[in-house]
């Protein structure tokens, strides 16, 4: 995916007008600038900026939207996975989920909640999964699958820090339990270990 058409224009039209700023910044030459340490530095600086840290003089809002904007569009198109891959790497989330809905529904646990501890990357498979509608993912984020009962049966919502998200073929965001089972069935791999081998 990194040497298509698709990848090289982001490099030549988003990378590259990028350089003369970050070398000013980095003290590095444009040869040691590559797209890749250029995403690496961008990442560096938005953290810095998060945490609270000193970032480089001329280093303002407007500058750090950019980076955020080309770190996200780099993120979610490329390091995040797509196609078979999502399948591969949110497969098993989803099947487990809907163990623990129908444990829940079922009364076999007692369990009201479940944490799961991930990277940016494994959030932005599971975005991905629902049709990337986040565009970039703050640190300390949080991604959330809610079962609910109500006058229709169960339902599920989705929420990534705090703002409901609308999953893929569900009617509106209060998805129904059989809605919610559809789409969860088009990811879930039926032989997730056999798949991997390949």
């Amino acid at each position: 995916a990194m040497k298509n058409s698709e990848y090289l224009n982001f490099v030549q039209d988003e990378i590259e007008p990028l350089k003369p700023l970050l070398e000013e910044m980095t003290g590095l030459s444009g040869d040691e600038i590559t797209a890749d340490r250029t995403i690496d530095i961008i990442d560096q600086f938005l953290v810095a900026n998060f945490d609270g840290k000193r970032v480089p003089e001329g280093l303002d809002q407007a500058t750090l939207s950019k980076f955020k904007e080309v770190f996200s569009w780099w993120f979610f198109r490329y390091k995040s996975a797509l196609g078979e891959n999502l399948r591969m790497m949110t497969s098993v989330f989803f099947k487990e989920l809907n163990e623990w809905f129908n444990k829940v529904i079922a009364q076999e646990t007692g369990v009201k909640f479940a944490l799961y501890s991930a990277h940016d990357s494994t959030l932005s498979n599971l975005l991905n999964a629902l049709n990337g509608q986040v565009r970039y993912i703050t640190y300390a984020s949080t991604i959330m699958f809610e079962l609910h009962s109500g006058d229709r049966g169960y339902y599920v919502k989705v929420l990534f820090n705090d703002e409901e998200l609308h999953i893929p073929g569900c009617q509106d965001p209060e998805c129904t339990l059989d809605e919610f089972v559809i789409f969860a069935s088009k990811i879930i791999l039926p032989d997730w270990e056999k798949a991997c081998e390949i």
